[in-house]
């Protein structure tokens, strides 16, 4: 045990390391949603270029693939974000 440090200052110090150990990760995922966020919005924003994009790329039917992917999109992201949200009730809910 290092000098000037008490078994008390250990378990406040160790208190708080556990009170904050989600910081890290909700502050990565918030970094990588706000990087991401302008480009799934550009792609429900023009549905005009993707659908040109697509059929640059010789994709049959590109309005549809187009409609079936922002859905895709759309639908997985929201399902994803109910999905961690209920997780994180639970989690404060019920600790381990």
């Amino acid at each position: 045990m290092p000098i000037g440090t008490t078994i008390q200052e250990d378990a406040v110090s160790s208190a708080l390391a556990d009170k904050l150990s989600y910081l890290a990760p909700a502050l990565l995922r918030l970094t990588l949603g706000w990087c991401v966020h302008p480009v799934w919005l550009g792609q429900a924003a023009q549905p005009d270029k993707i659908t040109e994009y697509f059929d640059s790329l010789h994709i049959p039917m590109p309005g549809l693939n187009r409609a079936s992917r922002q859905h895709r999109v759309l639908s997985v992201g929201k399902s994803r974000c109910w999905s961690a949200w209920a997780a994180r009730l639970v989690s404060l809910r019920w600790p381990s």
